[in-house]
């Protein structure tokens, strides 16, 4: 074999080598899953151990072991009066919850007592605030419904004037409940057999709350804690039926005829009694026995004058 022959031989082989390795490493490189890009860790945030509560804690509620937790709070984010161990937060005697204390909220010095120290009323009072108490019952109260916490306004129901009509005013507005009956947290859910509920009101109002249990009733009307007070006018029973407070109600079909019978059996009866007795139309008051057609009054004259309570009407008496 000529040596030119050997050489185009051994060089096409290896070219066919190189072809098969470029080939497979090629298929491989094509078959691997692509490299997940690399996603920056965000930096770790400071946080601190702090006591919070186990569970919702209502005003009064002795802060056991059992009702509080460790748990780690971002160091940015804590309040400050907080405990940071359950040692710190103990004491030889439990601890009172001063506020309703929601789960997981951390315990702050302010809500909560010093060890030993039961919580008063007094206590959650603000500033000058005066708590006071009003007589009511499952209607005027809400159907029983309302809660510690909620906030009301104040309703006052009276008699006013000379005809005592009843009227309706707005006393207090957007005021927070303390108490119902004697408990300052509140029965869990449903509905309350409410006799007095404990308000809490600035100096002046608790003065205007004293009275007006005396002068009238007072009701509660549950509000939403987010709106402000609105301008509140006296609503009366005129009001209610839509006419003036002096304006007679209008009678009925049935009452006019009511009345006109009355009236000719009343004229019949004094007719009757004038004519049996000598001397009765002189008796007779002088509007009387004028209208009644009695000493020479002509007959179709006569005339009844019908009370309904403070309201008068005229009736022609027939004959």
């Amino acid at each position: 074999m000529r040596l030119s022959s050997i050489g185009l031989l051994t060089l096409s082989l290896a070219m066919g080598v190189v072809a098969v390795v470029g080939t497979r490493t090629y298929i491989a490189s094509q078959a691997q899953p692509a490299a997940a890009p690399t996603v920056a860790k965000a930096p770790a945030v400071p946080t601190r151990k702090v006591v919070v509560a186990a569970d919702d804690i209502a005003f009064g509620t002795a802060l056991t072991d059992d009702r509080l937790r460790v748990a780690d709070w971002a160091t940015e984010d804590i309040p400050s009066g907080t405990f940071d161990t359950m040692k710190a937060f103990g004491g030889p005697d439990p601890r009172f919850a001063r506020v309703n204390i929601t789960a997981g909220e951390p315990l702050l010095a302010a809500k909560v007592t010093l060890p030993g120290v039961r919580p008063t009323l007094s206590s959650v009072l603000t500033g000058n605030n005066r708590a006071v108490t009003i007589r009511v019952d499952d209607v005027l109260g809400v159907a029983g419904l309302v809660a510690p916490g909620d906030r009301v306004d104040v309703l006052l129901t009276q008699s006013y004037g000379d005809s005592k009509q009843p009227s309706v005013d707005v006393l207090l507005q957007n005021v927070k409940v303390l108490a119902l009956n004697q408990d300052a947290a509140g029965a869990a859910g449903g509905k309350r057999d409410l006799r007095t509920v404990t308000l809490e009101v600035a100096p002046p109002m608790a003065q205007k709350l004293a009275l007006a249990g005396k002068v009238g009733t007072l009701s509660l009307s549950l509000r939403s804690g987010d709106g402000g007070d609105e301008a509140a006018e006296r609503f009366t029973l005129a009001d209610l039926l839509g006419r003036e407070a002096n304006e007679p109600p209008a009678a009925s079909e049935p009452d006019r005829a009511v009345n006109n019978e009355l009236a000719r059996a009343l004229g019949a009866a004094v007719g009757d009694l004038a004519g049996s007795l000598p001397g009765a139309a002189a008796a007779l008051p002088a509007s009387l026995s004028t209208n009644s057609g009695l000493d020479g009054a002509p007959k179709g004259n006569r005339t009844i004058e019908i009370y309904h309570g403070t309201n008068k009407s005229i009736h022609k008496v027939p004959g």
